[in-house]
């Protein structure tokens, strides 16, 4: 636009230029007092062309950057110079200003891809993503000419294609559930690959995975199936820990049994009453104790506390 302007400014000048010597060539037929009239008209309207050149020439030779933006500087179709820093400055008149923008930009996009298990699934994504200060030259002499084209033919089909890559790596299960690893699986790859094209990537988020009609029901029910077998199993479990406790009760009473029947003969329970009612004789109270026997020496003890009278 620059460039334009500046050869519509020289050709400007030329006709003006032209129109002069006519002019001259005028006033040389003329009387001196017309003359003298002409020719302070002449000086009057060469001051204001001057004035006007000179002001068409510095404002095309002044331009702006705010924060978050950087330029080339162009003349004749080549880049020259490149500019990251805001503020007011200075350029070939001629030259024109191509502006990129450096702040980071959001992007909501919505696409499919396949998984490894050939779920074809839906994705809605959020990136975020600037051209790259320090490459803006080279950017724009090999890759595209201005902001607009590097976002829709390089930026946003880069991540499409790049994203794609990463998700038919893994099944749509793993995915679903791991995303926020696989967020930042695909961002580092995708920022790997669109660097190459002096394109910087801060993040990329996957916000939603929607998988095809109908298998959100068929993954519910078998997540309803795994349920009720984990349930089942469970309560296999507990009924096994149930009859092991029962079985583990049931030996300690046969033990029980078995140590009774072989340690309790007549003798030793005799003994052992016998204890019992020596130390239930030591009674303040009158106590009677009488121990019936027989031959075997068998007989079980009988106490008759009487008080004293």
């Amino acid at each position: 636009m620059g460039t334009i302007f500046f050869l519509v400014l020289l050709i400007a000048i030329a006709v003006g230029l032209t129109l002069f010597s006519k002019r001259l060539t005028v006033i040389s037929g003329m009387d001196r007092q017309a003359q003298e009239r002409m020719t302070a008209g002449t000086k009057i309207g060469s001051i204001a062309a001057g004035v006007l050149v000179l002001f068409i020439i510095l404002i095309t030779s002044i331009f702006t950057l705010d924060e978050g933006e950087g330029c080339v500087l162009t003349q004749f179709g080549r880049v020259y110079y490149s500019v990251t820093k805001p503020g007011l400055h200075f350029k070939r008149p001629w030259a024109d200003v191509v502006k990129w923008r450096t702040r980071l930009k959001a992007i909501h996009e919505k696409m499919d891809a396949r998984t490894s298990d050939d779920m074809r699934v839906n994705m809605d994504l959020t990136f975020w993503w600037a051209a790259m200060p320090d490459k803006l030259d080279e950017l724009y002499s090999t890759v595209a000419k201005d902001y607009d084209t590097l976002e829709e033919g390089f930026v946003i089909p880069g991540i499409r294609s790049a994203v794609r890559d990463q998700v038919a790596k893994v099944d749509y299960r793993e995915l679903n559930i791991n995303r926020d690893k696989y967020s930042d699986i695909i961002t580092l790859y995708v920022a790997k690959q669109l660097a190459k094209k002096y394109v910087l990537i801060d993040r990329i988020n996957i916000r939603n995975i929607i998988p095809p009609e109908g298998v959100d029901k068929a993954i519910e029910l078998k997540l309803e199936a795994k349920q009720d077998a984990e349930r089942a199993e469970h309560r296999l479990m507990l009924a096994k820990k149930d009859a092991e406790i029962r079985r583990v009760e049931a030996r300690g009473i046969a033990d029980a049994q078995r140590i009774i029947r072989h340690e309790l003969t007549p003798i030793y329970v005799q003994y052992e009453s016998i204890q019992v009612m020596k130390k239930l004789s030591d009674s303040p109270n009158s106590t009677f104790v009488f121990i019936p026997t027989s031959r075997n020496g068998s007989g079980v003890p009988m106490v008759w506390n009487a008080p004293i009278k």
